[in-house]
């Protein structure tokens, strides 16, 4: 089986990238555009939308890309929730005995708020150090288990998972 698995689009209004988190160049959605590009020509058994895709948390007012409507017409798609789009997909989901999930519970004794950025990656990499899971909360790319797709939008990277064998490629 081969599975796709991003994370972390945040798409979401320029105003909200404005006012809410402050960007001030506006989010580049290329990177997506090319991760649909590339599913589109070369499907998977199946993509893995690993959460944040969407910045449900604030607004709703969000119109997806045409191409990732196509994608979801054309292949099996399953959507993750996360943190930002909570109420937008399942929990997790399992294929080849490898674990799917937005990855922003693992590390639940130790919120962003309460400790630095650096920190929370060391101890997301020890709770989940060897286990056969796929997740991208962390926007921090990292190869083999687990692994960390990154973020389409911040990273421009994403997970091929094949056989049960991760690989983490770059856009």
């Amino acid at each position: 089986m081969r599975v796709i698995a991003f994370s972390c689009v945040h798409l979401m209004s320029r105003f909200l990238q404005r006012e809410v988190y402050e960007y001030e160049k506006p989010l580049d959605y290329e990177p997506f555009q090319r991760l649909l590009s590339l599913i589109l020509s070369n499907p998977p058994d199946v993509v893995v939308n690993l959460g944040d895709f969407t910045e449900t948390f604030y607004s709703d007012e969000i119109t997806l890309p045409g191409d990732y409507v196509r994608l979801a017409l054309r292949i099996k798609l399953i959507k993750i929730a996360g943190n930002h789009d909570r109420d937008d997909g399942i929990d997790h989901v399992i294929f080849d005995g490898v674990r799917y999930e937005h990855g922003h519970m693992l590390v639940p004794n130790m919120s962003w708020g309460r400790c630095h950025h650096q920190g929370y990656i060391a101890r997301l990499r020890e709770n989940t150090g060897g286990m056969r899971l796929v997740h991208g909360h962390s926007h921090i790319p990292h190869e083999a288990w687990p692994l960390d797709v990154g973020s389409v939008t911040f990273s421009q990277t994403y997970g091929e998972i094949i056989d049960g064998v991760p690989y983490l490629r770059s856009l």
